[in-house]
């Protein structure tokens, strides 16, 4: 089965153009032009210029050498300021097609087109056929709805087919193809119309396209793979799609394997990504589309797989002043494939068949055989537009057919390359220095030329290239360094980098730290001190020396010391030296406090509350002050007090205290007799005599959210018990409800925050519930418990088990659930609203 289109005509719009004859009929025979090649330059001389003469001479080939030998011979010689060829000079091609001056697309007086008449001075097409894989081609007189199109008269044909209609008559229903056709070989020179880039190619018409401008991918997958079988040396596809395609991209790399050059629309998108088969870089050359200006048309796709652009039109401009809008002027038809007339078209499916026109061009001058020797051709002299270099927006830039007639592969004449090797970039240089460089150039270097800040310094002409330069003669701070070498043909390159000058040496800063006062810590009157004068720095180079001194007294000779100081206070002078002898310096001022013994810190915890759970009259507490601590010694004695009685002289003690409220008084001594206290209050509370609630929700509240969380089908809601007639044992008026809970969890309703049982001796829960007794099997109503591990089943409600349309009351005892992450859990399943189940009055009690 066939992939339905995604690819598409690549042109956005047509204009009608009406000078002159719409049908442009021919009168009288035309001769094909067939061009000859000629020689680019005079065979026997060269043209050479001598360092210091004026002007150049011509100078005979030696006996036995070729222009290229000469021109080689004379470029090694230092002498010589330049040797070239004598080229050729020759009027260009201009054709008579009357309608020619409004192709301002293939050349023009402004921008220049796309240079052809320099082009076809040199070849015009011929030996190269160009498979034309669109809606077909007006290229035969076939019935009495399908003509040739006027100006294909002396166009060339090869059989060509069609993969639509699966015949070999690929004529064209759109008007598309044949207007693609005119930019590559319109009949020219002829007297009528207009022109095409090379007219003297032949064109092989595969038709894969429908009238209406669309077709399978596969079909044209055939459409290349047939072209590529049976003799096309260029394939070009004025069609795209956003979709790549593996068999697409088989047949595009199986015409590229046996030498095709295929040429494809990048797309109309105004998109920064290429439309496939274009996008298949390996294999195709994708084609942009400019304007009259030459900036990108504000349709054409842009990205990493544009390879080069060329004219495509805007017809919403008039930039040439002719009239009409820039759009691509060719003869086609519209609707009717009988009656053609001159289209202005716009697109990068016009701007595609000017490359591979000038594709046809380069191979049939033999400048290049190969895809890659033609794409090389094509990007190498094409004129560049936007950032130097390839961008994404015009590829390699504007295609120039009279450059790539003029393309060689033969061996280039590179310029040289030169580096500073000494100073580093952004190095700091004083006095005077060597700047050295290295150069190198396939010919020869003549000289490299030396410049600080833009001025010459001097110049060496042989290895190592190298000069002096006295710093001093600028300021202090950033300069420019150039090296410009150039070699032994004149070509040229450079190198910059800046440096530091710094000849005026400043002094460093001394950095002694800030000054500090601390206590003699073991009372033995001295205390050890460190001082760190890392912080010391120097502006212009680097600190060679540090000195301390307290008077006369020289301390030590390293950024960081730790000196030893009496108590009392001290002086300290810090001295550095830079590497260039300067100095500079800091005072710190040191002081050493006599000892002073530091209370220590008593610490007896937390106040404790707990209960008389014997109910004995009294509960043993634990009580710990090893929170303690003294910050200048040791903590040597606890004692325990309740009033003036002592009950304890450890860190941890455990004591039986009376129900009711106790102070208690910790007293921490410590290794030189200083003490400090910390009070603690202890109260013992008499066994309750009856349960403890520990949670209630009868849900008057109206918001499940204040104590559960839902999951599952979360339809639980809260609203008043009316089901059925059937009066709740509610407290109030609301009850928690659930209905239409039909996914397989059902909806749960889980109590929010886990409650801490494991300090009791038992507890329960008690609820009232209602079971719809229209439940159907596999509906319920479960209650679960939380363990502190996993979740039991405790009750389990369903149909003929449970459900009979009644309030009951609940009871469960939780004496196995006495733990301190207790939680309970209500799931109900039903499938409709007519099913429901109710909950209320949820109480929790414990007892101790």
């Amino acid at each position: 089965m066939k992939r339905p289109l995604f690819l598409a005509l690549l042109f956005v719009g047509i204009f009608i153009f009406s000078a002159g004859s719409a049908e442009g009929v021919l009168r009288g025979d035309t001769e094909r032009l067939v061009q000859t090649e000629r020689p680019l330059y005079r065979a026997g001389e060269v043209i050479i210029k001598r360092k210091g003469e004026a002007w150049f001479e011509r100078v005979s080939v030696a006996s036995g050498e070729d222009v290229t030998g000469a021109l080689r011979r004379f470029r090694g010689r230092s002498d010589i300021e330049y040797a070239e060829p004598n080229y050729i000079a020759r009027a260009f091609f201009t054709p008579n097609d009357p309608y020619y001056s409004y192709q301002w697309h293939l050349d023009n007086a402004v921008y220049g087109g796309i240079e052809t008449e320099q082009a076809w001075d040199i070849a015009r097409g011929n030996g190269v056929t160009i498979a034309v894989v669109d809606t077909g081609v007006a290229y035969e007189n076939n019935g009495s709805f399908y003509k040739k199109a006027p100006d294909l008269v002396n166009t060339a044909f090869t059989a060509g087919f069609d993969f639509v209609n699966n015949d070999t008559h690929p004529n064209d229903d759109n008007g598309h193809g044949t207007h693609v056709t005119g930019t590559l070989a319109q009949s020219t020179d002829n007297n009528t119309g207009v022109a095409g880039v090379a007219f003297q190619a032949s064109i092989m018409p595969v038709k894969v396209l429908d009238s209406r401008g669309s077709g399978t991918y596969a079909d044209v997958a055939d459409g290349i793979r047939w072209a590529a079988d049976n003799g096309a040396t260029v394939v070009n596809l004025s069609l795209g799609g956003p979709t790549p395609a593996t068999y697409l991209e088989s047949a595009i790399r199986y015409a590229y394997e046996k030498g095709v050059t295929i040429v494809a629309a990048s797309g109309n998108d105004g998109a920064g990504v290429v439309s496939y088969p274009a996008a298949y870089d390996d294999y195709v050359i994708a084609v942009g589309a400019t304007r009259f200006d030459e900036a990108r048309a504000p349709y054409s796709n842009y990205g990493s797989a544009l390879d080069i652009v060329a004219p495509g039109g805007d017809l919403s401009v008039d930039q040439n002043g002719d009239g009409y809008g820039d759009g691509v002027l060719q003869q086609t038809f519209n609707n009717r494939p009988y009656s053609f007339g001159y289209f202005f078209y716009q697109g990068t499916s016009m701007a595609t068949p000017h490359i591979a026109g000038v594709a046809a061009l380069v191979i049939s001058s033999g400048i290049a055989t190969t895809p890659d020797q033609v794409r090389l051709a094509l990007q190498s002299t094409a004129d560049d537009l936007g950032d130097s270099g390839r961008d994404d927006m015009f590829g390699w830039g504007i295609v120039n057919a009279g450059a790539a007639l003029g393309y060689t592969t033969g061996p280039a004449d590179n310029p040289p390359s030169v580096a500073i090797t000494s100073p580093a970039a952004n190095a700091t240089v004083e006095g005077t220095i060597n700047i050295l460089a290295a150069a190198t150039d396939d010919n020869g270097i003549d000289k490299v030329d030396f410049y600080a800040d833009g001025a010459p310094i001097g110049a060496d002409t042989a290895f190592p290239y190298e000069i002096s330069w006295n710093s001093a003669s600028v300021a202090d701070g950033s300069h420019a360094l150039k090296v410009v070498a150039v070699d032994t043909v004149g070509q040229t390159a450079e190198h910059l980098i800046y440096v530091i000058v710094d000849n005026i040496n400043n002094p460093p800063v001394a950095n002694a730290g800030p000054d500090q006062s601390l206590m003699d810590s073991n009372d033995d009157g001295v205390e050890s001190v460190a001082l760190n004068g890392s912080g010391s720095s120097d502006p212009d180079g680097g600190i060679a020396a540090y000195e301390w001194r307290e008077g006369s007294n020289i301390l030590g000779t390293s950024p960081i010391i730790t000196p030893t100081f009496v108590v009392g206070i001290h002086v300290v002078t810090l001295t550095v030296v830079d590497d260039k002898g300067a100095a500079g310096s800091d005072d710190v001022t040191v002081e050493v406090l006599a000892y002073q013994n530091m209370l220590p810190v008593a610490n007896a915890g937390s106040d404790k509350t707990v209960t008389d759970n014997d109910n004995n009259g009294s509960e043993p507490v634990t009580l710990d002050g090893s929170g303690s601590y003294d910050p200048d010694g040791s903590i040597v004695a606890f004692e325990w007090k309740e009033g003036p009685s002592v009950f304890g002289t450890s860190a941890l003690i455990v004591k039986d205290f009376a129900v009711g409220i106790h102070t208690v008084t910790l007293t921490v001594t410590d290794d030189k007799g200083a003490a400090s206290l910390d009070e603690v209050v202890v109260t013992v509370n008499p066994k309750p005599s009856g349960p403890t609630t520990m949670f209630f929700d009868d849900f008057e509240g109206g918001n499940p959210a204040t104590h559960w969380t839902e999951s599952g089908d979360g339809n639980w809601t809260i609203e008043q018990p009316a089901e059925r007639n059937i009066s709740g044992h509610a407290s109030g008026n609301l009850v928690a409800h659930a209905d239409q809970c039909s996914s397989a969890q059902g909806c749960v309703l889980t109590l929010k925050d886990a409650i801490d049982l494991s300090g009791y001796s038992s507890a329960s829960l008690q609820f009232w519930r209602y079971v719809d007794r229209s439940l159907d099997n596999g509906e319920f109503l479960k209650v679960e418990l939380y363990n502190g591990s996993s979740w039991d089943t405790v009750f389990y409600w369903t149909y003929r088990s449970g459900a009979d349309d009644k309030w009951y009351y609940k009871t469960v005892d939780l004496s196995g659930y006495l733990v301190n992450t207790f939680k309970v859990r209500f799931t109900s399943k039903e499938n409709s609203n007519g099913e429901d189940t109710e909950i209320d009055d949820v109480l929790i009690e414990a007892l101790l």
